[in-house]
């Protein structure tokens, strides 16, 4: 069996579409409201037609979406600007975008139908509420798609050999001599190459990837099934130690993202929020406040209400919504748990330790602790272990905080 080609791809996702009724003008793009979401399709186009690709766009409400697909990918740099043409506008996208558009292009002309979903380009960027509100719909956006596609990049250097080399053994390299034969050889570098592509370290294809119903890995005009990717990586852990290779290449797939994605796909996750923060602390998100949004689809927190997306919001009372969600999840036994809690958080969004106590209030301006009336008369407002007050739980509303530095005066009194 060969890699398939994004040809068939294409035909598999074109018998999936249907009609929407709604168009979209970029011209006069009306906010979107409550679960409404804009969908893209290619219109026919080849190369020879010129550089710039052309669209059609719809809205829809996803309760009554068409079947579509989401696309998953890595933005890139802001240097290379390009455009997109849908419905007459021109819309700008970035290179990797574009390159995903030519080679759909090229490889399918008028096959590719079918409605499919882009950040960039389904949701206005130039508009701060829009974005917000459908951050916050990205998980049931990726969760509902009849299938996420994965766009690690074009073809490059070995990439089309680690592709095909996918498909092999997930058909063919079933024992364990032929798995560690397998990544001594020259395919099995080339899909060590693969894992090392910036697609893998983006916190937010974690939550894509987690959802999804369906994965496809695209590259170059490559496709190959998520399930036999993840065959290939989970084989690998599974290889005696009597027979492991112990080349570089081999290593760094271990510890590679996309080891950790895949591991993370295949056993029961931890939805707890926090657990998700630090098992994902390595991937990259430009935006900090992204290190809690781009988790918040995949995290379940049952009867406990948690901030919706708000960029606009101060990053440390973010921090402190997080941390008091932790310890309703789990209670801290101590103010000493509680300052290695704060610590570890700090950590997490690369911040200095008392940066977890300023007082601010929804806009980032910083609150005298003398204005907060409700502790205006405790004694406590003024004591401290490790930066820990009782201005500041009172202030971020963290009961078991309170609860704690009560029990410790108490203990103190009595003795």
């Amino acid at each position: 069996m060969n890699a398939e080609s994004i040809f068939h791809i294409a035909n598999d996702l074109q018998h999936g579409g249907v009609s929407a009724p709604t168009t979209d003008s970029t011209e006069q793009r009306v906010p979107l409201q409550g679960l409404e979401v804009r969908l893209i399709r290619l219109k026919p186009w080849a190369p020879s037609d010129g550089d710039t690709v052309c669209c059609e766009a719809v809205v829809i409400t996803l309760d009554k979406a068409p079947d579509y697909a989401s696309l998953s990918y890595t933005w890139g740099g802001p240097a290379d600007q390009y455009t997109i043409e849908i419905d007459g506008q021109a819309v700008p996208i970035r290179k990797n975008l574009r390159r995903f558009f030519q080679q759909f292009g090229s490889s399918t002309g008028d096959a590719w139908r079918s409605w499919i979903w882009i950040d960039a380009i389904c949701i206005d960027q130039t508009n701060a509420s829009e974005v917000m509100q459908q951050v916050s719909m990205m998980g049931r956006i990726y969760s509902q798609a009849f299938k996420v596609l994965v766009w690690l990049g074009p073809a490059h250097s070995d990439s089309d050999d680690a592709m095909q080399a996918i498909v092999d053994f997930a058909t063919h390299q079933r024992h364990p001599k032929s798995r560690a034969k397998f990544w001594n050889s020259r395919a099995g570098l080339a899909v060590a190459r693969l894992c090392q592509r910036a697609y893998w370290t983006r916190l937010w294809i974690f939550q894509e990837l987690m959802l999804a119903k369906s994965v496809t890995i695209l590259c170059g005009g490559s496709c190959v099934d998520w399930i036999d990717f993840c065959n290939v990586m989970a084989a690998e852990n599974r290889i005696p130690d009597t027979s492991s290779p112990r080349n570089r290449d081999y290593q760094a797939v271990l510890r590679s993202p996309a080891m950790s994605m895949v591991e993370q796909s295949l056993q029961p996750l931890d939805h707890r929020l926090w657990e998700l923060m630090v098992a994902n602390q390595d991937l990259r998100c430009t935006e900090l406040k992204d290190r809690v949004f781009g988790l918040l689809g995949v995290a379940k927190m049952g009867a406990v209400s948690f901030t919706s997306p708000e960029y606009r919001a101060s990053l440390c009372r973010l921090l402190n919504a997080v941390l008091r969600l932790h310890h309703m999840e789990s209670s801290p036994g101590s103010v000493e748990v509680v300052a290695n809690d704060c610590n570890q958080l700090a950590e997490l969004f690369g911040l200095e330790y008392a940066r977890i106590f300023d007082l601010e209030d929804e806009h980032g301006v910083l609150v005298a602790p003398a204005s907060i009336k409700e502790v205006g008369e405790c004694p406590l407002g003024s004591s401290s272990e490790r930066g820990i007050t009782m201005w500041w739980a009172v202030f971020y509303g963290h009961v078991e905080v309170e609860r704690l530095l009560l029990q410790n005066d108490v203990r103190e009194r009595e003795s």
